[in-house]
């Protein structure tokens, strides 16, 4: 064989694996929801690149949901659970072999979630945690302060001053400083 042929040969297997090593990379991370549906200006952010979205995206480990004038909705594989994130909202959510963990940096959610026996699923807001069980809530986070409504079943609302159980029709504050309080 020829070295020029030697030398194409290598040029284009370099090529091609500088285009596959990443795709492979991507798709070995962990999938754990679909984006079901979307409206308005909306995207997910993974590692820091803003994604296109499309209907029946993967979401992966630490994709950050940001909403503007718009709104999604994500359902989750393992359960059925779904979540409702509202415009002007940003979210990151994880999911493991234990837990799914929620965290809400500012805006409005609303979530069904499937009852898990063996594995909790906890929405963060600034210091308060929300530990939920099969239930119905909405979720709205601004200036530190949260305002959980438990729209069905049973929410545990936790900060470092204290914590309530919620039950379906009640609603929480959560504030710096001050326990979770029946509203």
């Amino acid at each position: 064989m020829s070295r020029r042929c030697v030398l194409k040969r290598v040029l284009v297997t370099s090529l091609v694996l500088s285009f596959a090593i990443p795709v492979l990379a991507q798709s070995s991370q962990p999938r754990f929801a679909t984006l079901e549906s979307y409206r308005g200006r909306a995207s997910v952010v993974r590692l820091g690149n803003a994604l296109d979205l499309r209907r029946g995206m993967a979401l992966e480990r630490n994709d950050v949901v940001v909403t503007r004038e718009g709104s999604l909705v994500l359902r989750f594989y393992s359960d059925g659970s779904q979540l409702r994130v509202g415009s002007n909202s940003r979210v990151q959510i994880n999911e493991s072999a234990g837990e799914r963990d929620i965290e809400v940096f500012g805006g409005r959610l609303w979530a069904r979630v499937v009852s898990w026996k063996e594995r909790p699923v906890r929405f963060k807001t600034g210091r308060t945690i929300a530990a939920v069980r099969g239930t119905e809530l909405a979720i709205e986070f601004a200036d530190d302060t949260t305002v959980l409504s438990a729209l069905e079943g049973k929410v545990e609302v936790e900060n470092d001053e204290g914590s309530v159980m919620v039950e379906g029709g009640q609603s929480v504050v959560s504030a710096p400083g001050k326990a979770p309080a029946l509203q």
